[in-house]
């Protein structure tokens, strides 16, 4: 019989973090989950920690790629290599708080009809010295569901990825991000199902703590991100409108895709103002 909880690590060459990264599951006040650790070809000691830790604790399950594959292909191995009803992502250098998982499962527990349950975030920057940052949740109050649906997504944020899933849920998320060729904003992607269907809990309490030990591999030159920007838009518009909405509702939902493009995808007239000067430069060079 499989655990309640799946938790899937992707790692890379994480030696700096990942005992300190598996011990936080480990010490996890509920006990009901297994760990699937896709090790991603490391050749820096991370693939010893990782068996270490899945012989002493038969939850943890160590799984060593012969050859590296791209960032995404692993976390997809983890979801898929797993079987829990519910489902979480832990990047090799992030952290949470002892109850996090237990509050997390309760709250889906609670809520039949949630697909994601998510906590505060501690963000701790390792790039500077005065780097701690905290986002807290708070659930929305309105009782229309328009209005929880917007509210939650003008203040999502992307570590909501690495939330507590039902499993089904995340299944379907990713079946969407499929039709989506970017890493720039799909962890948003990936969540917009569970947001724009209102199936999003928010649960204050323990945290999840996220370090940026590494730099970002997915940025966009200007002319791909209003790409992105189109289809990110499109596919948004595709979860709407099997939504029952009205057309009332459906205005004021539009006009939150559109503020949330600004924030979380790309600034429509900035970007396309750097898009037009990448453009005239290339020119220039010709």
């Amino acid at each position: 019989m499989h655990a309640k909880v799946s938790i899937g690590v992707p790692t890379y060459n994480g030696i700096s973090h990942i005992r300190e990264c598996l011990e936080c599951l480990r010490s996890q006040t509920f006990k009901d989950f297994d760990v699937v650790i896709c090790d991603n070809a490391s050749n820096d000691g991370t693939t010893d920690v990782c068996a270490e830790f899945a012989l002493r604790d038969a939850r943890f399950k160590h799984i060593r790629s012969d050859h590296t594959i791209s960032a995404g292909a692993n976390f997809l191995k983890a979801l898929e290599a797993s079987e829990g009803s519910y489902f979480m992502w832990r990047a090799d250098d992030d952290l949470s708080e002892p109850d996090y998982l237990r509050n997390l499962v309760k709250a889906l527990d609670d809520t039949p009809t949630a697909a994601l349950a998510v906590g505060p975030t501690i963000r701790i920057n390792k790039k500077y010295v005065k780097s701690e940052t905290v986002f807290p949740v708070s659930p929305p109050v309105s009782a229309e569901a328009v209005e929880r649906v917007s509210e939650t997504l003008l203040g999502c944020r992307p570590t909501w990825f690495y939330g507590l899933w039902r499993r089904e849920a995340i299944v379907q998320a990713y079946r969407l991000s499929a039709q989506y060729p970017y890493l720039w904003a799909l962890d948003h992607l990936i969540m917009l199902p569970a947001i724009l269907n209102n199936a999003t809990v928010l649960v204050p309490g323990s945290s999840f703590v996220q370090r940026i030990t590494r730099e970002p591999t997915y940025h966009l030159a200007p002319s791909e991100k209003l790409k992105a920007r189109r289809l990110y838009k499109a596919l948004a518009y595709k979860i709407l409108d099997a939504g029952n909405w009205s057309p009332a509702d459906r205005k004021k939902l539009n006009a939150a895709v559109s503020q949330h493009l600004e924030l979380r995808v790309a600034p429509l007239v900035r970007t396309y103002r750097y898009a037009a000067k990448q453009k005239i430069r290339s020119w220039l060079r010709a």
